[in-house]
């Protein structure tokens, strides 16, 4: 049971990972607003990203056994050593190896900066992007292939920054309402302002690029036969969560907008609009962490009838 369950959870510890540094990192590097650039040398933030290519690369090897019938533990180096080599999967897998240990090198080395940030994005996010190689989207074929692997693409990296968006406001907020400042709470509010149009946009493209997606593995005319699989009620099941992290995108938008300009002492309940972000915002964080195990399930089922 343990070793059945090995490869769903390295798959969603290195998603989790993935989403949350890019987004993280890269929300960081593209904010605007100086109070949201804190320091990036937390020792947490480096514990993570020393442990980043360990992950990445004990999924790889989980999902290299798993292909093989293998045990990941008894692996052959030579049968490996040829599949990586001869297949787009295995070498999208050491591509992203190799990139999240550069982005562990340059936590390490960047003095936080939203240049040092961008660099490390960017890397994380060639080793989330890479992750379309390894899917359902790596099963296609010519140009049909190419372009659903470029969607899946932009759906992980969409999402990454959403879902690190999330994050940084979570701690943003979590930090004012314990310990109550009026100018970092004037800052907050127009971050949470600047932020609306910009996740507004992103939330619209990881919906199209989900519905793209669901069209090219199963097609749109045949939800009602794949319902009947296991893949398909997973993905409903992802569905009603990801339409849960869109209702509290709403809400915190309208807090957001509530939120009178200029926020000065006395003209907005600044205790009651933290709290009420504090709320959705947690919500929504554990709402992500419940479609990515989604996710991580997903990737490893059939969506063909009969083939759960």
């Amino acid at each position: 049971m343990a070793m059945e369950l090995l490869q769903p959870g390295t798959r969603f510890v290195q998603y989790a990972l993935l989403l949350g540094l890019f987004g993280g990192f890269g929300f960081h590097a593209m904010t605007a607003h100086a109070f949201a650039r804190t320091n990036a040398r937390r020792s947490w933030v480096i514990f993570i990203a020393i442990a980043a290519p360990v992950v990445v690369a004990l999924s790889l090897a989980t999902d290299i056994a798993a292909m093989m019938g293998q045990s990941p533990f008894d692996l052959d180096r030579a049968a490996v050593a040829s599949l990586v080599g001869a297949t787009d999967f295995g070498r999208a897998g050491v591509l992203r190896v190799g990139m999240v240990v550069l982005a562990g090198v340059s936590v390490l080395l960047f003095r936080p900066s939203r240049v040092g940030a961008g660099i490390v994005a960017s890397l994380y996010g060639a080793a989330l992007a890479s992750l379309a190689w390894s899917g359902h989207a790596a099963a296609g074929e010519g140009f049909a292939g190419w372009l659903h692997r470029l969607n899946d693409a932009a759906h992980l990296l969409a999402s990454g920054f959403w879902l690190g968006a999330i994050g940084w406001f979570a701690v943003l907020v979590l930090r004012a309402d314990a310990t109550p400042n009026s100018g970092r709470n004037r800052a907050l509010a127009a971050a949470l302002k600047g932020f609306a149009p910009i996740g507004a946009r992103l939330v619209l493209v990881v919906v199209v690029t989900g519905v793209v997606n669901s069209q090219m593995i199963v097609g749109l005319g045949q939800a009602l036969p794949v319902l009947s699989t296991g893949y398909g009620q997973l993905l409903v099941v992802k569905l009603g969560l990801v339409a849960l992290m869109l209702l509290c995108a709403r809400s915190n938008r309208e807090t957001a907008r509530s939120i009178p300009d200029p926020v000065s002492a006395g003209s907005v309940p600044d205790r009651e609009w933290l709290q009420t972000l504090r709320r959705s915002l947690l919500i929504e964080l554990l709402l992500a962490v419940a479609v990515i195990a989604a996710v991580a399930f997903l990737g490893l089922a059939s969506p063909m009838p009969g083939d759960s």
